[in-house]
């Protein structure tokens, strides 16, 4: 039993260690060719160039509204939006000299991906600065179908088919967060 309750606490100690340890494991990388890089960079480059515009014209939009706070929070984007482009436009040069060498090249590909989500990222944030709400993940566009009015107090029985009822059992009340 001893043994038993000294293998528990070690596994209690090293256990999350070694979790730790596999999640700091490299990630391996599809190797993506050279022509088709270079496609991608411009694409991604066309992209942050339109998520940049779009940003300005939010900037424009909290102007128009006179609103200090949704400016501010627009006007703090876009100075993160002008430098994560400027990054990316260095990764991008640094790309066109290190094709060359794949590997290098391929270290670079993963930086400006990365830096492009952060551009869309801010997008994002400045959209729900001035007030323009995207759906969230965790949301969706439930709709809930009941029954027109179930317990109708104008029909004396509502189960009685000639006072405009029917024979079938109402079915139980639909769930709600708020009961």
């Amino acid at each position: 039993m001893r043994a038993f309750a000294k293998f528990v606490a070690i596994v209690a100690v090293l256990g999350p260690i070694g979790v730790l340890a596999a999640d700091d494991a490299p990630t391996k990388s599809i190797a993506v060719s050279a022509v088709v890089m270079q496609e991608n960079v411009d694409r991604i480059s066309a992209q942050l160039a339109e998520d940049a515009r779009a940003v300005i014209h939010l900037r424009d939009a909290a102007r128009k509204l006179k609103d200090v706070i949704k400016l501010n929070c627009v006007n703090d984007r876009l100075i993160q939006v002008n430098a994560q482009r400027n990054i990316a436009d260095g990764q991008a040069r640094d790309i066109q000299a290190a094709l060359g060498t794949q590997a290098d090249a391929q270290g670079i590909y993963v930086q400006l991906q990365a830096t492009a989500t952060n551009v869309q990222r801010l997008r994002d944030e400045a959209k729900a600065c001035v007030g323009e709400p995207e759906m969230f993940k965790q949301e969706s566009g439930v709709e809930v179908n009941n029954p027109d009015i179930p317990d109708d107090p104008t029909t004396d029985n509502p189960f009685d088919p000639a006072a405009g009822g029917t024979d079938e059992v109402e079915p139980p009340g639909f769930a709600s967060p708020f009961y």
